[in-house]
């Protein structure tokens, strides 16, 4: 699949089920989503699982390569901890919980 735009509409759960089998899903990925996303994992979106899948296989230097991904050390609690600090050393605020408008 090329393209995320066929699979607006789709959640991960049902297009793995389909494509796969309910064996196969049930014994690999739903485990998975579950893990991540709790009770909300059948409501994932197909388009995020195949950005999650497309940037791994992207990462690779031919299909059996190893992936070519960076993740900071300590995780990205580093990262985030830094911007808040430079945010709020030049006056900025950040609201946690707060909506969106």
């Amino acid at each position: 699949i090329r393209d995320w735009r066929g699979l607006e509409e789709q959640t991960a759960d049902s297009w793995l089920r389909e494509k796969l089998g309910g064996m196969a899903y049930e014994k690999v990925w739903a485990p998975l989503l579950k893990g991540k996303f709790g009770d909300y994992y059948d409501q994932i979106g197909m388009p995020w699982f195949w950005s999650k899948i497309q940037t791994r296989f992207a990462s690779r230097q031919g299909i059996r390569g190893r992936e070519m991904l960076g993740y900071p050390t300590g995780s990205f609690d580093t990262v985030f901890d830094r911007l808040r600090s430079t945010i709020e050393s030049q006056g900025g605020e950040i609201q946690l919980s707060a909506p969106v408008v």
